[in-house]
């Protein structure tokens, strides 16, 4: 426990600015499409800062070998996710838990897709800038 601790504490220290981030989804293999949360009536896309992150949502909610994979994604493949002609995403959910959605407390880590958009535009104008 120590150790992983300590392996978990390391890894925040050293993270990269936000600007600089990857984000990770959890796709189906079958059809490259992201999973999403249907809750309240909202369509929610699972939006991880870390592959760890994404790989402990599969596993805490029993979802593991389900068709599913972890997969690193740019602004390119985010921004048609949510605005693209098919889309249906209404909001994201940043680094949640399966039990968030049995607590109904998903809104807490809740960003409407608008927000969500603008700010991983400027993080990346600022990157490129």
């Amino acid at each position: 426990m120590i150790k992983r601790d300590e392996a978990l504490l390391e890894a925040t220290l050293t993270r990269p600015a936000l600007s600089a981030r990857s984000h990770w989804l959890i796709l189906n293999t079958d059809n490259e499409r992201a999973l999403t949360i249907t809750h309240a009536r909202r369509e929610l896309l699972p939006v991880f800062s870390f592959r760890e992150e994404a790989e402990m949502f599969l596993l805490i909610g029993e979802a593991e070998g389900a068709g599913l994979e972890v997969r690193e994604v740019g602004p390119g493949e985010l921004l048609p996710m949510l605005f693209g002609s098919d889309a249906a995403i209404d909001a994201v959910v940043l680094d949640p838990l399966p039990e968030m959605i049995s607590r109904d407390t998903l809104w807490l880590v809740c960003l409407d897709r608008e927000l969500f958009a603008g700010r991983l535009l400027r993080d990346q104008h600022r990157v490129l800038s």
